[in-house]
């Protein structure tokens, strides 16, 4: 990722989109929209593609603009805006996902 300064918005990247995934997600976004964060959800993960997809529209509407979807949380890692990465798939998975 590339460094933040100060006051620029952190990226935010979330493998696993199911139940906690998207409390943690909704969190984050209304952290952000009432002013006490300045970050943004820029990707979700989940091997579930409907759950991905609901995922991926409901961030969108909630904060304007494109977040990407991916099937392979690898590929979310990999993108340059993300800056921390909320992992809230199966605990099982966690370590191979870090």
């Amino acid at each position: 990722p590339v460094p933040r300064g100060a006051n620029e918005t952190l990226g935010i990247g979330i493998i696993g989109v199911g139940g906690m995934g998207s409390g943690h997600m909704d969190a984050l976004i209304n952290l952000a929209k009432n002013g006490k964060e300045n970050l943004r959800v820029v990707a979700v993960s989940d091997v579930c593609k409907p759950r991905l997809d609901g995922a991926q529209s409901k961030a969108q509407s909630a904060q304007g603009g494109e977040v990407h979807a991916y099937r392979d949380y690898t590929e979310l890692l990999a993108r340059k805006d993300v800056d921390a990465v909320w992992i809230c798939s199966p605990s099982q998975f966690h370590a191979e996902q870090i």
